[in-house]
């Protein structure tokens, strides 16, 4: 999700809509979505002067792929300064502007092909809104076009062989599985499936949402006292009743602007932050981290440095001793006791000698935006030199890579420059 930083607060929730309605659910290179993005740059620059933009990565999304977001912005020629994950993103749409009193609030974001929810706390102070995430959880396999392909086979299962061409029936199960609401059948042309056949068939996918939901809350050490909904396969049926399985008491906030709601509070927290925002309220957004970081030592062993769900913005040193004459930082995010087991992010190798003291270092900023460097140190801890260090960013500040900047040129031209 992107928000440009437009003029006005209400000029970006217009603009921000726009974006989210035109956007596919389905998976393309970062190349591809450099092609693509061009047009919510030129749009914004048509109304404002500013050139940062906000992008809101699924909350679960692995460093990997943060970096993928961020390069095919910078690829279009956006110049990336903050990231929010979507749940975040949705929990300010919601409580910025509203007179609910400050509680702890779990927001469900159900994308197209990912699932995140965060706990996140609201404190109120001098009238400066904070909205503090205390734990995150997710399933980047799980998301509406999972729900959406239950319900075509459910569908072909009723329809005669060549009844309906496959994407007529993709477009008529996905208005179907938006216009239903809870007690009613799934209706294609003369076709239906019944309320009993799609709860049955769905319930596979509900087990896996209420493990995410169990995940982040049990990180967070205490139920919330109310759900906030994201996404617009929030709309499924027995969706409420199944998040209501796991915390009876919560109360569940009405579901609105479902679709645009993560495009709504990036566009808040964009405006709030420039000074463009309708209200003279201030937003304080904190995140946490949704696995935990480390790095690989001697036989493969992963040392965690930054446990998950630290606070950011949050940063370790941790003292290493080289075991040869070239040491490898090999950085990784997981909890797997084997470092090959958790998620490779990056590497950089710095010159040592056998029994050099190493000074290893992790920032994981506010933005989740990752760096690791690695020093040789002395006895007292100061650097020998600058020659034996080395740095590692995990999501780059700038865009000079000469694979990068050969592909925004590419983009242009077929742009014609826009």
């Amino acid at each position: 999700m992107i928000s440009a930083h437009l003029s006005s607060y209400a000029e970006d929730i217009r603009f921000a809509r726009s974006v989210t309605k035109s956007c596919d659910r389905r998976r393309f290179a970062p190349s591809f979505w450099g092609d693509a993005l061009p047009w919510p740059r030129v749009t914004s620059r048509r109304r404002s002067s500013r050139t940062a933009s906000l992008l809101c990565p699924p909350a679960y999304f692995t460093g990997s792929q943060r970096q993928s977001t961020v390069d095919a912005a910078k690829i279009a020629g956006l110049n990336v300064r903050y990231l929010v994950a979507e749940p975040t993103a949705a929990a300010v749409a919601y409580l910025w502007n509203s007179d609910r009193r400050d509680q702890t609030y779990l927001a469900v974001h159900v994308g197209g092909g990912t699932t995140d929810c965060s706990v996140v706390e609201q404190l109120t102070s001098d009238g400066k809104k904070s909205f503090i995430v205390l734990a995150t959880a997710g399933d980047n396999a799980l998301g509406g076009r999972d729900f959406l392909a239950v319900l075509m086979k459910l569908f072909h299962r009723k329809m005669r062989d060549g009844a309906m061409l496959e994407e007529a029936l993709r477009q008529r199960c996905e208005r179907a599985k938006v216009e239903t609401t809870d007690g009613a059948n799934f209706e294609v042309d003369d076709y239906e499936v019944t309320e009993e056949d799609y709860v049955v068939a769905y319930q596979p996918l509900f087990d896996s949402l209420r493990k995410v939901v169990v995940k982040a809350c049990d990180a967070a050490a205490f139920p919330p006292d109310a759900i906030i909904f994201a996404g617009g396969s929030c709309r499924l049926p027995n969706f409420e009743q199944e998040i209501r399985k796991v915390f009876p008491e919560a109360e569940m906030l009405p579901m609105r602007n479902l679709p645009t709601a993560v495009a709504e509070g990036a566009s808040i927290i964009s405006s709030v932050w420039h000074g463009t925002a309708i209200s003279s309220s201030k937003v304080l957004v904190a995140d946490v981290l949704p696995r935990a970081l480390g790095i690989a030592t001697e036989g493969g062993c992963f040392s965690e440095m930054l446990p998950k769900n630290t606070k950011l913005p949050a940063q370790h040193t941790e003292r290493y001793t080289a075991r040869g004459m070239k040491t490898s930082i090999s950085l990784h995010e997981g909890g797997e006791a084997v470092a090959g087991d958790n998620i490779f992010l990056g590497r950089f190798d710095i010159p040592t000698k056998v029994g050099d003291i190493l000074d290893v270092t992790i920032k994981a900023r506010h933005d989740r935006q990752i760096e690791v460097t690695a020093v040789v140190v002395d006895d007292d801890g100061k650097p020998i030199t600058t020659d034996l260090s080395g740095v590692l960013k995990v999501i780059r500040e700038s865009s000079c890579d000469e694979n990068m900047e050969q592909l925004r040129e590419c983009f242009q031209r077929r742009r014609g420059g826009g």
